[in-house]
């Protein structure tokens, strides 16, 4: 299958190189086809090595410019790694909710489950507004703490043919520093013949955070500031991108002793290859499902694994209002997002979790459309103060 996949891209990529007419165009071509190559090598030959390094110190300039991502992405999942046949018996159904990725939707729908007549499953959360009226929550890790300390009983005393229901939100858990918690909870739940299964759902960086624009207003903040904090990799703002959400929740004001920059964003100012390498390590070891703004690809692989009735995802949530911007501030954003890793990011999920190998060719097309690379966003990053 592997191989077909390649096959069909390098010669979707050959055909590009052949009929385009301009040198532009034909230099694409070209590089399509060493992508797909590529692309080839990664899912063939990443399957069989694996290692563990977690976020911890900065990084030098010097280090920065060498650095790759270096992570076999496509080492064993947990969901590779199934045990026994599906649906599975019993067990824990745990959504980490990141903000403006459609995960209202997928919490009203997992909810409906609790009806009797739907499987009568129980469900948990506990989580805290981080922003309110401009000012953040003193001791955010302290409703983490709760959180935890509730999710280890209600693991607990599983029957044979139960599910439950968990969903982590705002102020919850600090994936970056979670690993221990989250090897506790799956080692409790299969160790009473259960299985625990862990979902996200991610969405376009420029999409999300543009979508967030509309809370604004009841953050006290202004268009002016709504994304000067990623001007600097460990900059405080009142909101989160995709990839620091996933890995620091909104624990604005999370510090340890350890910290070299206080605030949860970023503390060790590591450099966006070791975010998006630590993001891609958290969600190989604890992930089961995994979904980029696809919520009826997420609703089948629950169902899946679990045999529970088919019901529609609702919509919720949504944001009936324009939000409308200047083509600087687009462009502006999305070079800041480059810098902070969420596109690398998304990307690297695209590679991991998505079939078949189109999604490079989008990739490259996309980058050689707007005639821009990385270096160019890191020299235009010091004019940012000068942005409408």
């Amino acid at each position: 299958r592997i191989l077909c996949h390649c096959l069909h891209s390098i010669v979707l990529a050959a055909s590009s190189s052949e009929t385009t007419k301009t040198s532009r165009m034909h230099k694409m071509g070209k590089q399509n086809v060493i992508v797909a190559l590529l692309g080839c090598c990664v899912f063939c030959g990443l399957y069989y090595s694996q290692q563990n390094i977690h976020c911890s110190s900065p990084m030098s300039k010097k280090d920065e410019s060498a650095e790759q991502y270096s992570t076999p992405f496509l080492s064993p999942t947990p969901t590779s790694r199934r045990k026994g046949p599906l649906p599975y018996k019993c067990g824990i159904v745990w959504f980490y909710h990141i903000p403006s990725t459609g995960g209202s939707s997928i919490n009203r729908w997992l909810r409906k489950y609790q009806k009797p007549a739907n499987g009568n499953i129980t469900y948990y959360q506990s989580w805290k507004v981080a922003v309110t009226g401009g000012k953040f929550l003193p001791d955010p890790e302290m409703y983490e703490k709760k959180y935890n300390k509730g999710m280890e009983t209600y693991i607990q005393n599983l029957g044979p043919n139960e599910w439950r229901i968990a969903h982590s939100h705002l102020t919850n858990n600090y994936l970056n520093e979670s690993d221990d918690i989250l090897n506790l909870w799956r080692t409790t739940v299969e160790s009473q013949g259960c299985q625990l299964i862990n979902t996200v759902m991610l969405r376009d960086p420029l999409n999300h955070a543009m979508s967030l624009h509309k809370v604004m207003k009841s953050k006290n903040s202004t268009r002016d500031e709504w994304t000067e904090h990623l001007k600097t990799p460990t900059g405080l703002g009142k909101w989160h991108t995709v990839l620091d959400f996933f890995l620091y929740n909104n624990q604005f004001l999370r510090n340890h002793p350890d910290y070299p920059n206080p605030w949860g964003r970023n503390p060790f100012n590591v450099t966006k290859h070791e975010k998006v390498r630590r993001a891609m390590e958290i969600l190989n070891q604890h992930f089961d499902v995994v979904s980029i703004a696809d919520h009826a690809q997420y609703k089948h692989d629950i169902l899946e694994m679990t045999g529970w009735i088919d019901m529609e995802i609702p919509h919720s949530n949504v944001y009936k209002k324009e939000i409308e911007f200047t083509k600087k501030e687009v462009e502006t954003l999305q070079k800041r997002l480059t810098l902070n890793g969420d596109i690398d990011f998304i990307e690297m999920v695209k590679m991991r979790y998505q079939w078949p190998l189109s999604f490079l060719q989008d990739s490259l097309r996309y980058r050689m459309s707007n005639e821009v690379e990385e270096r160019d966003f890191v020299e235009d990053s010091e004019d940012d103060d000068d942005d409408d």
